[in-house]
């Protein structure tokens, strides 16, 4: 029995762990909350709240030639123009906001935003 509960929180820890770096939002910021309702992409569709955001690292997104290209779980998505966010990122991180088509796998970028490279 103890074995059993001791897995189950080793279980659990090891998944906050793993899924923290996918948090976009601090929840201990709130005055950012405003901020990310915001967000729309050039095409005016809303990128929506921080929950659905994915915090990019710096190894998973890359600029070239003016464009922008991130990776969303194993495959490579270049970031259309119009996904863009422009000004001030007041979050400091990358993030990108995946569109879904029927199910959870991402097939596209619908906003982005980079943060800076180091």
């Amino acid at each position: 029995m103890k074995l059993s509960l001791i897995l189950l929180v080793v279980s659990l820890v090891t998944l906050l762990v793993w899924f923290e770096p996918l948090i976009a939002h601090d929840a201990l910021r709130p005055q950012l909350d405003s901020w990310f309702y915001s967000l729309h992409n050039h095409n005016g569709y809303p990128c929506c709240d921080a929950s659905e955001a994915i915090r990019v690292e710096d190894p998973d997104w890359e600029s070239r030639d003016g464009h922008y290209r991130v990776k969303l779980g194993s495959e490579w998505f270049d970031v259309p123009d119009g996904a863009v966010i422009k000004g001030p990122n007041l979050a400091g991180h990358t993030m990108v906001w995946p569109s879904h088509f029927r199910d959870k796998t991402p097939d596209g970028v619908r906003c982005f935003i980079p943060g800076a490279m180091t």
